[in-house]
């Protein structure tokens, strides 16, 4: 038995129809890896970290954003991640700022949601010249995390401050 659509469908009409699904999906927390141009000069294919600053007391800071941000840049498959010697640019990570408060707790005191917040950016610069060819500016992100416990909101406030730091590196358009 054949279907029939009670309405006419024309290119414009799937193509509507497409961008309604996938802004439902993305609404859903399905996302879509953008596999978009990389603002960064064409030679650049490889990097490594050079250095995070951290000026929290947050020892586990820097590992963890170092390793949020190598797997943000390869699960986009943008660029590879190489030895510092082997390098075509590094990686300098800077935090000017990261705190974790409570924002709500229940009638016993327990901690219901975090406020977590943090500034950062990044900037890349060519190994052997050292001039910057990329920097992100800072990303300030301060959001209320229903958590359960602080260092899940931490980690959370970390993965979205890396997830808009790449957003901008895919900005070259």
């Amino acid at each position: 038995m054949r279907h029939t659509f009670p309405f006419r469908t024309t290119p414009a009409v799937l193509m509507l129809l497409v961008l309604l699904a996938v802004s439902a999906l993305g609404g859903c927390g399905y996302q879509f890896v953008s596999q978009g141009k990389v603002a960064l000069p064409e030679d650049i294919k490889t990097l490594a970290i050079k250095r995070v600053d951290n000026p929290s007391m947050e020892t586990w800071l820097p590992a963890e954003l170092i390793a949020r941000f190598r797997d943000e840049i390869t699960s986009r498959a943008q660029l590879r991640w190489v030895d510092k010697s082997d390098a075509d640019a590094l990686v300098y990570i800077d935090i000017e700022f990261f705190d974790v408060t409570t924002a709500v707790s229940d009638d016993k005191g327990q901690t219901e949601q975090y406020v977590a917040t943090i500034k950062v950016r990044a900037r890349i610069r060519r190994r052997l010249t050292n001039a910057e060819v990329w920097d992100s500016g800072y990303k300030y992100i301060s959001e209320r995390f229903l958590a359960s416990d602080q260092q899940s909101a931490r980690r959370k406030a970390v993965e979205l401050a890396v997830r808009q730091i790449v957003d901008s590196m895919q900005n070259a358009y």
